[in-house]
């Protein structure tokens, strides 16, 4: 009943990206500790022992990538949610987080979850893996038809909610063991926001990266997440903005299209510049008051339109080179 499946998730190829699934998403599971190494386990988790209770919490934006027909990829709000356990919460990091439906996988449906969490050490990471053999849970790998479905595990029905965080060194400090998964449909209400626009080209994972964006378009509010998805792994990028939109083929030498114009701003002090990590994927949390130009830092005003991309690290045929996500075009309130 433990693992029918790997713990985490390995990094698979993006193929496209879905236009259906509209709206956000928020899983919920929870269940208790079942075993820790060592045992009892040190600081900083003293309060963590066998037995004590979790909750884990993620909210996925749509659309997602289709990794292929059966298996679908939403990236996590990383500014939401994350694991409590015995009352200490461990928020998310903003550098990856994914939810994979798998849909009939070798006789199983199954669900995924990976994130990294914070701690005070770093490269501890999140995995919990839902599955069920007889393949009768997901009709198709979209997480809307699960909207306000409670799984439970079922020894009989071979159902099972397993998980656990892990060390940089890939050894599980903490083992979870799920007695419930529910969803809920956020109505659109989970954040995601702007109009997307212009036509990226293909990276070489094949898919066209994307830019979107979670939180408020409210500017007094401050609270705007930008994700980049559908990116090489482990690549280096960050992410670029302009009041004017723009079209500009292979700039300096890049691969794709740069869908800025006028002057651009590049977000890359101080924890801007990110990685996409095993899931090809990074996210930023915006403070709104300080956004870059070439002239300086300046706030974001109610009634103005602000355009961003992300600007990242690929190669092609062996050498290396940049490319583009699309635009996202948000009006601020």
């Amino acid at each position: 009943m433990r693992a029918r499946l790997p713990l985490f998730a390995a990094a698979l190829p993006l193929l496209t990206a879905a236009t259906a699934f509209a709206g956000d998403h928020r899983v919920t599971i929870t269940g208790d500790v079942f075993f820790t190494v060592p045992a009892p386990i040190g600081a900083p988790f003293t309060n963590i022992v066998v037995g004590a209770p979790f909750e884990i919490v993620a909210e996925v934006e749509s659309p997602p990538v289709v990794v292929t027909a059966s298996v679908f990829q939403y990236p996590l709000d990383t500014s939401t949610g994350g694991v409590t356990i015995a009352g200490v919460t461990y928020p998310y990091l903003q550098m990856f987080g994914e939810l994979t439906l798998f849909d009939d996988q070798v006789g199983l449906d199954s669900i995924v979850l990976a994130a990294e969490v914070t701690t005070p050490g770093p490269g501890l990471t999140l995995g919990v893996s839902f599955s069920d053999p007889t393949g009768a849970t997901l009709s198709t790998p979209d997480i809307a038809a699960l909207d306000g479905v409670t799984l439970n595990p079922n020894t009989p029905q071979g159902i099972s909610i397993i998980g656990g965080m892990q060390d940089a060194a890939s050894t599980i400090l903490i083992g979870l063991q799920g007695t419930q998964m529910s969803f809920e449909d956020l109505g659109g209400g989970g954040g995601g926001f702007g109009v997307p626009y212009c036509t990226a080209v293909p990276n070489s994972t094949g898919a066209i990266g994307t830019t979107r964006g979670t939180g408020s378009t409210v500017a007094s509010a401050n609270n705007v997440t930008l994700t980049a998805a559908s990116l090489p792994t482990n690549s280096f990028g960050f992410f670029l903005t302009s009041r004017t939109q723009g079209f500009a083929q292979t700039p300096g030498g890049s691969s794709g299209n740069l869908c800025l114009g006028g002057s651009i701003g590049r977000y890359v002090g101080s924890g801007q510049i990110l990685n996409s990590g095993s899931f090809g994927s990074f996210s930023l949390m915006l403070d709104l008051t300080q956004t870059p130009t070439p002239n300086g830092l300046v706030p974001v005003q109610a009634g103005e339109t602000w355009n961003f991309t992300a600007w990242y690290r690929d190669s092609v045929g062996g050498s290396a080179t940049s490319n583009f996500t699309d635009g996202l075009s948000v009006a601020f309130q």
